[in-house]
């Protein structure tokens, strides 16, 4: 039995909260951390977590990939940087294994999923400072 509507309101967006907090969290470190390290940053036990977010029927790897696929998304987009430094740079421990999880979660491979989002004149720079090597001919 509940005395207080907003406490029923209170818990029913704490999983919420949490949630954002981890995911932006996760954007910030988007190599590879545990769940341990991810909950003492947010300011909670690791089961606190690992509860919250089964009331929001998702997991800590779940996440975790989310993150990484989002953060890959925006390195082939906006930079020209090679696959596989993307690779290193969202946690994957080789080529082959950040290939596999890109894959299995978009459906092709990085580089075709690069050659499709980014218009022929190449990335869109979006801070990044950037110089292109003009190759004369003589």
């Amino acid at each position: 039995m509940f005395t207080d509507p907003y406490d029923v309101l209170r818990r029913i967006a704490e999983p919420d909260s949490t949630l954002s907090a981890l995911r932006a969290y996760l954007g910030q470190n988007p190599r590879k951390t545990d769940l341990t390290t991810a909950s003492a940053a947010l300011g909670v036990s690791g089961r606190a977590l690992q509860r919250k977010l089964k009331q929001a029927h998702t997991s800590f790897r779940a996440e975790q990939t989310a993150a990484q696929i989002q953060r890959a998304k925006h390195l082939l987009r906006d930079t020209n940087y090679e696959i596989k430094r993307i690779a290193f740079e969202v946690g994957c421990s080789s080529l082959a294994a950040f290939s596999t999880l890109f894959r299995r979660i978009e459906g092709e491979a990085p580089s075709a999923w690069r050659s499709q989002t980014v218009p022929p004149d190449g990335p869109h720079f979006r801070g990044l400072s950037f110089q292109r090597r003009h190759i004369s001919k003589e």
